[in-house]
């Protein structure tokens, strides 16, 4: 595959405190030909304000939830890779030149990336979102929302299987199952770094960690 073009696709809900950073990091790493999409999922701040001051494409999805504003800014994309990262998320240093010599050197279509997400309160300890946990509970890699990118084949294959039930399902989670089902590969790239916000879990610590509980749980009874 010659050096693919990349389409970076950005759901978000009320994120003007923390899109800004986000997009900067993300823009600085842009080469030609390259695009940067930002879902506004309904917001009621600047977050689409923002995000147009920093040179994204602003696309507007009415149906709430971030299973539902992901798929607008995937089928949105026009470039051969989608990558995914999320407006409290900042992704480390090279990410989509890390994304983009993957996809050059393996040239395999039917394939999603994700890497380590940490936790970014917590760096000192090294303490981030655990895929192990989930690979073991599915017996495959899985996928992390900030982190991750895929073909736009992979993504026209699979678009119109996802539930964008959200409330009941880990969306992310979802789609490596969608993946690995229609005949897809998923790999964990480890060189392939971002950290987030612990936000929900420091606010709502049992709430958090019950609510992951019970969607992944549920997520795993989508495999066939």
């Amino acid at each position: 595959m010659n050096e693919p073009l990349i389409s970076v696709v950005i759901p978000a809900f009320n994120e003007a405190k923390r899109i800004k950073e986000c997009l900067k990091v993300v823009q600085s790493q842009l080469r030609d030909g390259d695009e940067l999409i930002v879902v506004d999922n309904n917001s009621t701040d600047a977050t689409a304000a923002i995000a147009q001051q920093h040179g994204a494409t602003v696309v507007n999805e009415k149906q709430q939830g971030i299973s539902y504003a992901r798929n607008k800014g995937f089928s949105s994309a026009k470039n051969t890779i989608i990558a995914r990262t999320d407006a409290d998320t900042i992704v480390g240093d090279g990410w989509l030149d890390t994304i983009r010599a993957y996809y050059q050197q393996s040239g395999v279509q039917a394939s999603a990336i994700g890497g380590p997400v940490y936790l970014r309160e917590f760096l000192p300890l090294k303490l981030g979102v655990h895929q192990g946990l989930t690979k073991k509970m599915l017996g495959h890699e899985t996928l992390i929302g900030g982190n991750l990118a895929l073909t736009k084949e992979l993504w026209d294959i699979v678009k119109n299987k996802v539930s964008n039930d959200d409330v009941l399902y880990a969306e992310d989670m979802e789609l490596a199952i969608l993946i690995t089902e229609y005949g897809g590969k998923v790999v964990f790239w480890p060189s392939m770094i971002a950290s987030t916000s612990a936000r929900w879990m420091i606010q709502h610590p049992l709430q958090s960690l019950s609510t992951w509980r019970a969607k992944t749980k549920r997520t795993k009874r989508l495999q066939p």
